[in-house]
């Protein structure tokens, strides 16, 4: 089993799930955008979260990105895999079948609907004691996660470090604090334009979806920040301000930011050659040619194409 200090350390892109015509992985495109991000030298992946459309997969799909990315990986980096889903019931044999896959390790929200601090510490008790393989908390969005939530969580070995996507830098340092009082605690950032900033705070690890894009770029700024050379990573990031236009490009009055966001990543993959097609899930919409073009001028002024 892979310790914690690899799974969530460094740079941990939450891979897009490339889909073909049909709507079906595209397990081609899965292989070689796993290839790119290792041939960056990313220190690990996060499968199926947000940017993985994990919720809009059936089980199987879920399965085959878990499958093809655990092959493909074959040992070099921890494969981390979402278990996202709304019930502790379903979380659970979404978690049995990512360790029996061989993902390294589970990474899971709060459940969906309001409940006690006691019933969302419960929840991810009982996912702990379904697996043996490490658990991480997804915080973000509806499903936050109260720092005395998470304490607890820690002290009892439930759960085994934190992706936090909140944006709340204050509870950021809060965790962080946690970790510095449990050795076997790691955070990592998903604020993606503010990566320097968490790694000068504590964080060890950030979880960018940016980084599907230029994982060259989140590396070397991981690299600039361990070895504190602050200026220059936040010139980098400062770069990475800009890339995050490529998800900006989408009409607000036609599509949802979930289609923009998603649809963004995907065609500055599909326009680098990485991935075959910007297809996203249904009830996603995709570019249109004009926002398409949008993003090629994007990477155009990064130097990216």
């Amino acid at each position: 089993m892979k310790t914690v200090e690899e799974l969530l350390t460094g740079i941990i892109p939450p891979l897009c799930t490339p889909l073909d015509e049909n709507l079906d992985v595209d397990t081609e495109s899965l292989s070689k955008l796993v290839e790119f991000q290792l041939s960056a030298g990313v220190n690990a992946l996060f499968l199926l979260g947000s940017s993985g459309e994990a919720t809009f997969l059936t089980d199987d799909q879920r399965d085959t990105v878990i499958d093809t990315a655990v092959r493909t990986v074959a040992g070099q980096v921890p494969v981390l895999a979402g278990v996202l889903d709304s019930a502790t019931a379903r979380v659970v044999e979404k978690a049995r079948r990512a360790a029996a896959l061989g993902a390294d390790a589970i990474v899971a929200v709060g459940p969906t609907v309001a409940t006690h601090p006691n019933e969302v510490a419960r929840h991810f008790r009982l996912i702990a004691a379904a697996v043996d393989i490490p658990q991480v908390i997804y915080n973000i969005g509806q499903t936050r996660v109260d720092i005395p939530v998470v304490d607890e969580l820690v002290a009892d070995g439930s759960v085994t470090a934190i992706k936090d996507s909140t944006g709340d830098f204050t509870a950021l340092r809060s965790l962080i604090a946690i970790a510095r009082e449990n050795p076997g605690f790691t955070v990592a950032t998903g604020a993606e334009l503010l990566v320097d900033a968490a790694f000068l705070m504590g964080s060890n690890g950030a979880v960018p979806g940016l980084a599907n894009v230029d994982p060259h770029s989140y590396v070397r700024l991981a690299d600039l920040c361990k070895r504190g050379q602050w200026d220059d990573a936040r010139a980098l990031q400062d770069g990475l301000v800009r890339l995050f236009d490529v998800q900006l490009t989408a009409d607000p009055k036609t599509k949802g930011t979930s289609s923009s966001f998603r649809g963004g990543i995907k065609t500055a993959l599909m326009i680098r050659g990485i991935i075959r097609t910007n297809a996203t899930s249904q009830p996603h919409q995709r570019l249109s040619p004009d926002e398409v073009d949008a993003v090629a001028a994007v990477l155009s002024e990064l130097g990216l194409r």
